[in-house]
């Protein structure tokens, strides 16, 4: 039996822990965003507006999340029917917003994994394609949250519409856990996959290490997936509109987490380039007394190779045109350094 008590304080809880990761993936885009505007020789891409779009569809699901918050603040046991139903509105606004706000994310790294990589034409066109697939079903699973009772309003306000019908919830709570299962293994695909590729390339150890760390954040958002998958199930069989509002509630953190991690993947390959120019600006105006720059990129080793001369930043935010790379360093005429210039 949840309480009341405990209802509002985790909901102050949710909300202190939910901020800070807004603004560390808001002040991490917004690396990103100067990296490619400032850095970028070849114009904006795919990625660019489809990781914009989830940053301003993340900026939403974080006022909802509030107002969320704002609302379950003042649910009473002794008032159900007048405190109920905005919680109840706001909890699965915030929760169906997750497929929007998780799924288009993945798209934009879609893009930017197939420009970095380049792999085959077959294999691009089958990762994009499963990422579009993604977001439809993710589309599907917002509006499945919205019309699974007649009317509507008797979703959220069972007191004012006693005759309301609904499916079965079993309906959308198998369909949200099908499509965060496939959510999380979109998350490890992006997390392994490109290791084996930059493993395989003829660069220093540390490039490759470096690159792939990069690249592999997505991890986390993986573990937060399969958690949030967990917490859905917890949903089944409720009937106490206190303790299903505190379930919702974890739900929507869980999603929230996620969703951070997700963008944070998303935007930080292209970030290091701000962060190097920031610390050559710190090293020029004295401020900085250190010999080298901390992220190593003001130095490039001295190590034979036909990528020893490339950073770990070039080969993320630029690696593009004017074609492939085999793991000996050969491309299709033109030499390696062009082709990550």
């Amino acid at each position: 039996m949840v309480t009341t008590n405990e209802l509002h304080q985790f909901a102050r809880q949710a909300s202190a822990i939910t901020w800070p990761f807004t603004a560390l993936s808001t002040l991490i885009f917004a690396m990103r965003t100067s990296s490619r505007l400032c850095f970028n020789k070849y114009g904006l891409a795919w990625e660019d507006l489809i990781i914009t779009l989830s940053w301003g569809l993340n900026i939403i699901r974080a006022a909802a999340m509030q107002k969320s918050v704002d609302a379950y603040q003042v649910v009473e046991l002794t008032n159900l029917p007048e405190s109920v139903p905005a919680a109840s509105f706001w909890a699965v606004f915030v929760d169906s917003w997750a497929f929007f706000s998780i799924g288009i994310p993945k798209l934009g790294i879609a893009f930017l994994t197939c420009r970095i990589l380049r792999p085959p034409r077959w294999l691009q066109t089958s990762v994009i394609s499963f990422c579009i697939v993604l977001n439809v079903l993710a589309t599907v699973g917002f509006i499945l949250c919205f019309v699974q009772c007649s009317p509507v309003a008797g979703q959220f306000n069972p007191w004012k519409y006693p005759h309301v019908k609904c499916w079965d919830q079993r309906v959308q709570l198998d369909y949200a856990c099908a499509v965060s299962s496939l959510s999380a293994l979109t998350d490890i695909l992006f997390s392994v996959w490109p290791g084996f590729i930059i493993w395989n390339l003829q660069m220093p150890t540390w490039k490759r290490v470096s690159a792939m760390g990069l690249m592999s954040i997505g991890i986390a958002s993986c573990i937060f997936a399969f958690i949030k998958l967990y917490s859905n199930t917890t949903l089944f069989g409720v009937s106490d509109p206190i303790v299903e509002l505190d379930r919702a509630l974890r739900i929507a953190l869980w999603n929230r987490v996620e969703n951070e991690f997700v963008l944070t993947a998303a935007c930080l390959p292209a970030a290091p380039p701000i962060i190097r120019a920031c610390s050559r600006a710190l090293r020029r105006s004295g401020l900085s007394t250190s010999p080298s720059n901390m992220y190593g990129y003001s130095r490039k080793p001295k190590v034979p190779g036909p990528y020893s001369d490339i950073t770990t930043v070039e080969l993320v935010t630029n690696a593009q045109k004017p074609g492939r790379w085999n793991s000996t360093g050969e491309g299709n005429g033109s030499s390696v350094s062009e082709g990550f210039k």
